[in-house]
């Protein structure tokens, strides 16, 4: 079982860097699942916020290698997301960041990274982020997430501006209810049993999700009511995706998908009852 990567350009470098660094901030521990095409950092738990994202690994390395066990060539490793980031966190003047799987005394994540001096010269700054193999039996637990049977689906205001409103209504109570209808409404809401508050956006884009879309009703809004701490750490540094989408499914979850060039983020967090 053999990774080897490289990184050789400024750009992919510091997304990257970014994209570990933001999802550190809303994970402690992390599975890292590395195959032929793509690179994927996974969350998979009942009852709690589960995460899938994946990143193209051709339009990040330079050189990727991966010898898996089987015919399946993939490595699945469990990472302290943290440990990872703060490796990284050197790499805002790397002209090379090189991965590799090594074992010694244990299963590490060798990162090496070239930086450019101030005199013109490069220096190597090396760091060993210990991980755990995840044997195949468990591989099952950290597959691409199925697509819920959503009912509605809707591109959200920009981030910062809805995470500011959510951020203003943890003071008021734990949980938070979103709804949406396919007519690009969408109402965040705060209810408990002395105040009500809701914020209101309309003329929003609705996300085509499937073929029969222009016979449902639009005007019907369907909700799921969540942890709103969870929801605010879903929402919380992220890389400046392009689109955000948010799907509801009535009464069981919200799912979010952020896009950004070669990177997706998809996070399920499921509903309170």
């Amino acid at each position: 079982m053999k990774f080897r990567a490289r990184l050789d350009d400024a750009v992919s470098i510091t997304r990257l860097s970014n994209v570990v660094a933001t999802l550190a901030k809303n994970v402690k521990v992390c599975v890292l699942r590395l195959s032929a095409g793509k690179v994927c950092f996974v969350i998979s738990g009942k009852g709690s916020i589960n995460m899938w994202c994946e990143l193209n690994q051709s339009k990040f390395f330079s050189e990727y290698r991966i010898e898996g066990r089987d015919e399946h060539n993939e490595i699945f490793l469990e990472v302290q997301m943290e440990q990872l980031a703060r490796a990284l966190r050197h790499t805002s003047t790397a002209v090379s960041v090189k991965m590799k799987l090594t074992k010694r005394n244990g299963a590490y994540l060798l990162i090496d990274i070239i930086q450019a001096t101030v005199t013109g010269g490069n220096r190597n700054v090396v760091h060993e982020v210990p991980v755990n193999i995840v044997p195949q039996r468990l591989w099952a637990d950290y597959q691409e997430p199925d697509m819920p049977d959503i009912d509605v689906s809707i591109f959200l205001p920009p981030l910062k501006q809805v995470k500011t409103i959510i951020d203003r209504m943890k003071s008021l109570d734990n949980y938070i209810t979103l709804s949406a209808n396919m007519s690009g409404e969408l109402n965040i809401r705060i209810e408990t049993s002395t105040v009500t508050a809701t914020t209101y956006f309309k003329n929003l884009t609705n996300h085509k999700f499937r073929d029969d879309d222009d016979e449902l009703d639009k005007t019907v809004m369907y909700e799921a009511r969540v942890d709103i701490k969870k929801l605010s750490h879903v929402l919380t540094g992220h890389f400046n995706p392009i689109k955000v989408i948010c799907n509801i499914v009535d009464g069981c979850g919200l799912q979010f998908f952020l896009l950004h060039q070669d990177v997706s983020l998809q996070y399920y967090i499921p509903a309170i009852s």
